[in-house]
């Protein structure tokens, strides 16, 4: 979670520039071509918006344990645009198959 006063355009293209940063090479036309590095927004604020490049909040997020789970874990409370309740619930309603395994892991 970051905080500041960029445009969620300025957000976005932030991220983008972390993954070049960071080696992501782009397959131009697929979307979803397998990668070794993505950086989401997830959302901004109140903000909510689909410019056809852009969807703010991610449209998926509900579904991604990975994403629901760590955001739970700071932020339970927290109500994005468009969700059931705060992160907490949605975090309840995930099915158990969403891939997310939890460990601790000594640094």
């Amino acid at each position: 979670i970051v905080s500041g006063d960029l445009s969620p355009r300025a957000w976005w293209q932030a991220a983008r520039r972390v993954e070049k940063a960071l080696g992501r090479i782009r397959s131009p036309g697929d979307r979803n071509a397998p990668r070794s590095m993505d950086v989401d927004l997830i959302y901004v604020g109140d903000t909510e918006m689909d410019d056809g490049e852009l969807v703010i909040p991610h449209p998926r997020w509900m579904e991604r344990g990975f994403v629901v789970r760590p955001l739970a874990d700071v932020r339970p409370g927290l109500w994005i645009p468009g969700a059931p309740g705060p992160v907490r619930t949605v975090l309840e309603r995930l099915q158990p198959t969403t891939g997310v395994v939890l460990y601790c892991r000594e640094w």
